[in-house]
């Protein structure tokens, strides 16, 4: 009965969708209201159902595309209509303020269509993403992942249409908690980091490996090298200390593909100070920068 039910409003919502005319809808929520009577007992009902609802596609189809102009109209006939006892099961969604659609089941799989090109398919509750689901954006971006009312949590994977990937933790709609970012966009030097996030920002703990063959090691703040950590040049050289925005800042050593290695205060990248450098052989020198 309920399935019968469902799938008779369903095909009245989606007509909705070619509506303009605020009264003339207004006129398809009374006949919704009064069809709900007779949905009760869906078969002794059939024939008077299916000239209800030919009446109510006559409305619609003598109407227009919606626009902009009319969404508020648009908007509180929604609310009527989710409210309304008739439609329980069935569900209007709507994402931005100028982005009317509606929710349709396809196989068993919810289908929410908007107007702007973006497309969510996966678990609903209510009218909010929950579980298991993939947003395809308008911009191209793809999620896959999981929700909690109507928001990224938990684990999944983000495809970036430049070709960029995040998979790992989001919280409340971002990136946070330990995932991996893998980079193709030629704009960044990064090929892919593995660690902490914060408010989809690398924070905390993390690997960051560079295309040139490069590897930092340790604290991340807000995107950048911040705090202790180990950076490894392609060449074997390494310097492990103090970073600050991305640079040598504060006491560290270098240590060289050779076996030596000096020590000392560094500032935005380069040694300042007196500096204590030790070759292979053991024997120390001090040098002033």
């Amino acid at each position: 009965m309920d399935k019968d039910k469902n799938q008779y409003i369903i095909k009245i919502l989606v007509d909705i969708n070619s509506t303009k005319n605020a009264e003339q809808i207004m006129n398809v929520i009374v006949e919704i209201i009064s069809l709900d009577e007779l949905l009760v007992n869906f078969k002794k009902n059939e024939k008077l159902i299916n000239s209800k609802l030919k009446l109510i596609k006559n409305i619609l189809n003598s109407l227009y595309t919606i626009s902009n102009q009319n969404y508020e109209s648009i908007n509180n006939v929604i609310q009527v209509i989710n409210s309304a006892n008739s439609i329980k099961g069935s569900t209007i969604a709507i994402k931005e303020t100028d982005d009317f659609t509606f929710v349709q089941k396809i196989n068993g799989k919810n289908i929410v269509e908007f107007q702007s090109g973006s497309k969510y398919e996966g678990n609903l509750k209510g009218d909010k993403y929950e579980g298991k689901g993939k947003y395809i954006y308008k911009s191209g971006d793809i999620y896959e992942g999981e929700y909690k009312d109507n928001k990224k949590e938990g684990k999944g994977i983000y495809y970036y249409k430049e070709g960029d990937k995040y998979e790992g933790e989001f919280k409340d709609d971002k990136m946070e908690g330990r995932g991996t970012y893998y980079y193709n966009d030629e704009k960044f030097d990064g090929l892919k980091y593995e660690g902490e996030w914060k408010n989809d920002l690398k924070d905390g703990k993390g690997i960051y490996y560079l295309k040139n063959g490069d590897r930092y090691e340790g604290d991340f703040i807000k995107d950048n090298f911040e705090g202790r950590g180990i950076y490894f040049f392609s060449n074997g050289d390494r310097y492990e200390g103090e970073f600050q925005e991305d640079e040598f800042e504060g006491k560290g050593i270098f240590y060289y593909n050779d076996g030596s290695r000096q020590m000392g205060d560094y500032s935005k990248g380069n040694p300042i100070g007196k500096h204590i450098k030790m070759d292979i052989n053991g024997e120390i020198e001090t040098v002033e920068y």
